[in-house]
Parts: C-alpha cells; structure tokens; sequence
C-alpha cells in the first residue's frame, strides 16, 4: 500500500502569516486536508479518514520547501486518535476513536 503524503505550509490569512499554524494539502491532488491547524500531521489523519481512507495505511507529511524530505511519518488510524498537548501526544476520546474503530478495514465512516 502506497504512503499518502501531506504538504504543509505556514498559514497565511489577509497576507499575514499566523503563527504556530499550518495548511496541509494532499500532495497527489492538492486537494486542501485542514487550514490553519497547529497539528497538521493529526488533523489530516482524521480528515482522511472522513474522506474514506484505510486507517491502517500511512501518512507521510513533507514541508513544502522540501518536498523531498519527509519529517513525519504514522499510521493513519493512530495518528487521528491523538493530539499534541505541550511536547506529548496523548490519546484523543470520542469521535476519533469511533471513525477509526468503523475504519479498519476500509469501511466508509458512518454519518
């Protein structure tokens, strides 16, 4: 199974650039994952799933002035059930949890 890459690049809003916050962008379609997130990796996790994708495969994210280089990798499902809180990654409940557990084998999530 192919790695699904993520782009990320800083945010911008109005020409001015937010900080700590990133777009993430699917590299095959450019198609736009999350805006303004301070968690890229993780929310577009979560996106893809929404979107379809097997929890069990894999998301690589490359920063857009390196494209080439890739400077996180996970797993989709357990990517989109945590968060960042400070320097750790902690478990997220609820909602992420469930479209992973309807996830696993290539379901659709339901609605």
């Amino acid at each position: 199974m192919a790695e699904t890459i993520i782009v990320v690049s800083p945010a911008y809003r109005a020409g001015k650039r937010q900080h700590d916050r990133f777009d993430a962008h699917l590299r095959a379609t450019g198609e736009a994952l999350c805006m303004a997130t301070r968690q890229p990796l993780l929310d577009g996790a979560r996106a893809l799933i929404e979107r379809g994708y097997v929890a069990s495969g894999t998301i690589a994210m490359v920063w857009a002035h390196a494209p080439k280089l890739v400077t996180l990798r996970a797993r989709i499902g357990v990517a989109a059930t945590h968060d960042c809180m400070g320097e750790r990654f902690v478990r997220r409940g609820g909602a992420a949890r469930e479209l992973t557990r309807n996830n696993k084998r290539g379901q659709k999530p339901s609605r």
